[in-house]
């Protein structure tokens, strides 16, 4: 099985034996100590390198070390979730009214539930209203209320920076998400020199109030955009000048409050199709007699994992930590419970020695998260021998030089390498799987904490050159 695995994801056929010299392993450790020597010793740098056919330690460097590992967290998430919830497994939207239906009116409450898709749109919630519709459903005599209930009501987690949350690669979780809990802005200059340009944004939705501070300037410039919080909820504002030349420029914005956003739009797309309702909005969790009016299902999770991992979206990933504490415990999905399902795959199902890793979040924006380069290979080591959903996680991870996160690395010939990637300010990792020029599959970790320059110096000339260097390696006999 773990042979037609990477004959699968990779391309060289793999070889029986490798040569277990003291000469082999003194030649990997000065390779990879001549890249190294790069780096400024203040910089913390962990490596571990292990062959997953002989289960032998190619190289080590502070292997034992904590490191902030930012979004190869991603994978402890991803093996957890394929183990918890199956490959299968499919998120469920639904609207369900506690009321009967008759003479073309549900006369009842209907209630907008969510599951935790991530994946949830405008065009699957206008999907299911046109269930409604089909279904001659004319009125709605009750109110329209939100149940995102699935998961506790804290979208942040522990040790989020101010600066992340205010990113677009931060989009606040919620148990009922849709459009990436983002609203679409474009700003196109004006025909003047001095006037406004135009904003559009998409969905149109009164939740949101967008403020265009900005002006039409000469120059080619690109204007900013940031919500202002707290003080005004979900207002955005557009500030700056952009080129009277310039095309238009296009922007992602994350919105709070994602399951009040959602039932708002539930309510436009309403009276798009001609559905009277004149009731409140408001939140209540669905009672359990409620039935099913119109649902919608997501792609399964062996799909989802592919934005998860290729494309490393944080929204995928802490849904998905979430929703792994909501199913092993059977109550609310919470950044505690989702934290303890996770580490009870990896200490149980895995095996591995996690007394000191910290891990409080999915998506691994949060800081407090600690682990060591020793347990993400002692980790692949596991999921490449044992584990029974090894392709779908695998298959998940991006191809370098070809897609995902790694499309664009190790250029102009990429090794045979699938790896997660994480990136925040001062953080630099790379976790995953490669093969030598003999075929041998192996397991490595880069993890590289400290450092006050951009993290792309450490990905080019340390992370890269290092895994090119295994990759041309050969110990055959």
């Amino acid at each position: 099985m773990r042979v037609l695995l990477f004959l699968l994801l990779f391309y060289l056929p793999l070889s029986a034996e490798y040569v277990h010299s003291k000469k082999s392993l003194q030649h990997i450790q000065q390779g990879i100590d001549k890249i190294l020597n790069k780096i400024d010793q203040n910089v913390h740098v962990g490596i571990e390198v292990v062959s997953l056919e002989t289960k032998q330690r190619l190289y080590e460097k502070n292997a034992h070390k904590l490191f902030v590992p930012a979004s190869t967290t991603k994978l402890f998430v991803a093996g957890a979730a394929l183990s918890t919830l199956g490959p299968h497994f499919t998120f469920e939207t639904s609207l369900l009214t506690d009321g009967p239906v008759k003479d073309h009116t549900i006369r009842g409450n209907v209630y907008l539930q969510g599951s935790g898709d991530p994946s949830f749109t405008l065009n699957d919630l206008e999907q299911m209203v046109l269930i409604l519709r089909l279904s001659q459903v004319k009125e709605i005599q009750g109110d329209l209320i939100v149940d995102h209930f699935a998961f506790d009501s804290f979208p942040e987690g522990p040790g989020w920076m101010w600066d992340d949350i205010h990113s677009v690669s931060y989009s606040p979780m919620n148990a009922l998400s849709i459009n990436h809990n983002c609203l679409n802005v474009w700003v196109r200059p004006a025909d003047k020199v001095a006037t406004p340009p135009r904003v559009f944004a998409y969905p149109k939705t009164g939740y949101v109030k967008i403020e265009n501070h900005a002006t039409t300037g000469e120059k080619e410039e690109i204007p900013s955009l940031g919500r202002v919080l707290r003080m005004k909820r979900n207002t955005i504002q557009v500030k700056g000048e952009i080129g009277i030349r310039s095309d238009i420029q296009s922007f992602q914005i994350p919105i709070e409050g994602p399951h009040l956003y959602a039932v708002t739009l539930l309510h436009s797309v309403l009276k798009k199709a001609g559905i009277e309702w004149k009731g409140k909005m408001r939140v209540q969790k669905a009672p359990t007699h409620a039935a099913v009016l119109a649902s919608h299902r997501s792609a399964p999770l062996s799909v989802l994992l592919h934005n998860t991992l290729k494309k490393s979206d944080n929204l995928y990933a802490d849904n998905l930590f979430k929703k792994v504490g909501q199913i092993h415990f059977e109550e609310q999905g919470t950044w505690k419970n989702g934290s303890k399902a996770v580490r009870h795959h990896l200490e149980q199902e895995a095996g591995l020695a996690i007394s000191d890793l910290v891990l409080v979040d999915g998506s691994g924006l949060s800081r407090y998260n600690l682990a060591s380069p020793h347990h993400f290979t002692s980790y692949l080591s596991w999921l490449y021998n044992h584990f029974p959903y090894s392709a779908e996680l695998l298959s998940a991870l991006s191809l370098a030089g070809k897609d995902g996160i790694l499309k664009s690395r190790f250029a102009p010939n990429p090794p045979n390498l699938r790896a997660k990637s994480g990136t925040m300010a001062g953080i630099s990792t790379l976790s995953g799987y490669l093969q030598t020029a003999d075929g041998e599959p192996l397991a490595f970790s880069i993890m590289i904490n400290g450092f006050t320059e951009k993290a792309a110096f450490y990905k080019a000339d340390v992370e890269d050159p290092i895994c090119t260097f295994l990759a041309k390696l050969s110990r055959n006999e």
